[in-house]
């Protein structure tokens, strides 16, 4: 336990500290977080030449993906046409959106086949996780990390998952009897996700208090107008709905990657971090939850410019 308190904080301190340095270190850091998470995926799924297929088009498309959004032509290409550039936005949140209701699909797809007993997936569900569980959620953060300022509004949603996994840990360490998914991860317990949900709510008043944006944030997202009833019951308001989902979506991401292990035997996805398993293990609450919060991103830049 000691060791995963001091890798965890170590860990969190290095990356904090690197992504607040200048271009490119934090999209190499970034970069390199992703091909290792993918590799550890191949490693689990047993090494496959239909993995290692899967994996290289998976690079292919991350390279693609971030080249282009970071090409210095790309100002240029809208330069005096910031309506091409509002439509592009629009259609990358659009596809962001579309992409992780896919997500939640495919992982709804492996927990099934956890329960049915299958000791291993066909070739294109491991490139389908490949793609869906790692390429996107690294594309998500990468995306997340470039809006400006940088890197703010990546280290608040890390924050928000990192609150709702330690909150989650404690909770069901102390609290949790009831198990929920007693054969799949026997040590998710509704206690411990209760706890997630609370402290991830937690982070998100405190967050907002600050800040004091999510009220605006809440109204445009649902249409109702949390402002009217005052700031601090609207914030309550707006926190406890935003930070539910964000918890939920945290859970089912641990969830999924639960799922692929075990379907394989696998207790972690490696050993990258002393006492926390493999980078995969560590990231599992942001694979649903860095693609849904680009993709509201994208609705609220549309909701401010009409609104």
């Amino acid at each position: 336990m000691l060791a995963r308190i001091i890798s965890g904080v170590i860990g969190a301190v290095l990356l904090l500290t690197i992504l607040a340095l200048p271009e490119p270190i934090p999209t190499f850091l970034i970069t390199f977080l992703f091909a290792y998470c993918l590799y550890e995926l191949w490693f689990v799924t047993g090494r496959t030449i239909p993995g290692a297929a899967g994996a290289i088009i998976c690079v292919l498309v991350y390279s693609l993906w971030v080249g282009f959004i970071s090409s210095p032509a790309l100002p240029t290409l809208f330069k005096n046409q910031p309506e091409k550039a509002y439509i592009l936005n629009n259609l990358q949140s659009a596809l962001f959106g579309g992409l992780f209701i896919l997500q939640v699909v495919l992982g709804y797809w492996l927990i099934r086949d956890f329960s049915k007993g299958l000791k291993r997936l066909t070739g294109w569900k491991v490139f389908l996780a490949e793609l869906m569980l790692v390429t996107l959620p690294f594309i998500a953060i990468w995306m997340l990390y470039r809006i400006e300022p940088k890197p703010i509004i990546l280290v608040l949603i890390l924050a928000l998952a990192w609150s709702g996994d330690i909150s989650a840990l404690y909770a069901g360490k102390t609290f949790g009897k009831t198990r929920i998914t007693p054969t799949l991860s026997p040590g998710k317990t509704l206690e411990g996700l209760i706890g997630g949900v609370a402290g991830t709510i937690a982070c998100l008043f405190t967050v907002g208090y600050f800040l004091r944006e999510p009220v605006k944030v809440g109204s445009i997202l649902t249409g109702m107008r949390f402002e009217d009833a005052g700031f601090l019951p609207g914030l309550i308001l707006v926190s406890i709905a935003l930070g539910m989902g964000i918890a939920i979506f945290g859970f089912f991401g641990d969830v999924t990657v639960s799922a692929v292990k075990r379907i394989y035997g696998m207790k972690d996805t490696g050993t990258f971090l002393p006492g926390h398993g493999g980078l995969w293990d560590r990231v599992d609450s942001l694979l649903f939850i860095a693609p849904l919060a680009l993709a509201l991103h994208g609705v609220l830049d549309y909701a401010t410019s009409i609104g």
